[in-house]
Order: C-alpha cells, then structure tokens, then sequence
C-alpha cells in the first residue's frame, strides 16, 4: 500500500526509509556523588545503542510553536520505540557537511499514539 493514508484506528508502522540518519544514543553515567576534593567524578559516557534517526531540523512557524512549549528546541527526532530513554540522553551523529559530530541533548520524549512503535524526541543542539 505505497503512499496509503491511514485511518483513525489503524495500525500505522514507521517506514525504514525515513529514518535516513544513523547514531548513537548517550548517557553520562554520573553518580552524583562528590569525592573529597568536592567535586563529582567523571563517570564514562555510555553508549546506550546506535539506532537510525529521522532528524528535522525546525523552522519558522513549527519553531515558534515548539518553542512556546519548550525553550530552545531545534530539531525533532523519529525513531522506532526504545524503553527508557529519557532527558537524561543525548544523541550524537555525523555531520555530512562539516566532517564533524552534531550532539543534540533531549528536551522532551513523546511515545507517538502510545502504542510503543514510535518515539518523537524535541531536541536543542548543543554547541
């Protein structure tokens, strides 16, 4: 069924296509507790999964309207569903353009429809 619409009820999956970008998702495995110089210690980044991403960039209006909900998002993220993934993860690509790495921090985790199929994430690029 190329390029069917779907209707209130039924099942919708994500297409493999669309998710064009390949990364990792991040966690700073941090303790939170303080040594006895004061200061907390490095804890290592752990790599919770290299997955595929669709990335948007927003822009004019859908930048305005997800900018009054959250501050200083900049992108949307599609994925298939993953438990667990919070704002406490960060998602890190590379970057066609400048042979760099793009890190966006996660602002906001939405499990679309709730059905647990599809994750939309608001993200702020960390510069």
């Amino acid at each position: 069924m190329r390029g069917a619409v779907a209707r209130e009820g039924q099942c919708v999956t994500m297409r493999s296509g669309q998710l064009r970008h390949v990364g990792a998702i991040k966690f700073d495995g941090g303790t939170g507790t303080r040594d006895g110089f004061g200061s907390k210690p490095r804890a290592p980044v752990t790599v919770v999964a290299n997955e595929r991403f669709s990335i948007e960039p927003l822009s004019g209006a859908e930048l305005i309207r997800a900018q009054q909900a959250q501050s200083d998002v900049t992108h949307r993220v599609k994925m298939r569903f993953r438990p667990g993934i919070t704002t406490q993860h960060w998602i890190e690509y590379p970057d066609a353009l400048t042979a760099g790495v793009v890190t966006l921090g996660i602002i906001s985790v939405l499990n679309v429809r709730g059905r647990g199929r599809e994750l939309e994430l608001m993200c702020r690029e960390r510069v």
